[in-house]
């Protein structure tokens, strides 16, 4: 016996050409909805702030002008994210940013952030700052 799924329908070819335009219609969709539409959102409707390409070449070039500041180079790493640009201060055995068993910045610390500070203030877009 052969199986046949159409079997008892009023019209097989209908059934079938219905089946087929669902299946094209559903892929349209899905591929609409789910990738145009969303490019089309973020870049046209809310387009994201545009951030200066040169943020860590400032940054560093700062650094390197405060002699103190030259070791903590490697300290700052500046990554691109699909959210928009993100610092990381990164602590190690020769660098703390607090002092020991306190929430007091060091100066070399206080002096860092400043210069980061002086570098994003110019940037338009939201800032977000978080810590632990």
């Amino acid at each position: 016996m052969k199986l046949n799924p159409f079997h008892g329908l009023p019209n097989p070819r209908e059934v079938w050409a219905w089946g087929m335009f669902d299946l094209a219609n559903q892929s349209f969709t899905l591929l609409i909805i789910t990738l145009l539409f969303s490019v089309y959102v973020t870049r046209v409707v809310v387009p994201q702030p545009v951030i200066e390409p040169a943020i860590q070449e400032q940054i560093e070039r700062d650094m390197l002008e405060v002699m103190r500041l030259r070791r903590l180079v490697r300290q700052v790493r500046v990554l691109r994210t699909p959210e928009g640009i993100r610092i990381d201060l990164v602590d190690d055995a020769d660098f703390s940013m607090f002092h020991l068993s306190s929430t007091v910045l060091t100066p070399d610390a206080r002096q860092l952030l400043g210069i980061i500070a002086d570098a994003v203030g110019e940037q338009r877009g939201q800032l977000v700052v978080r810590g632990h």
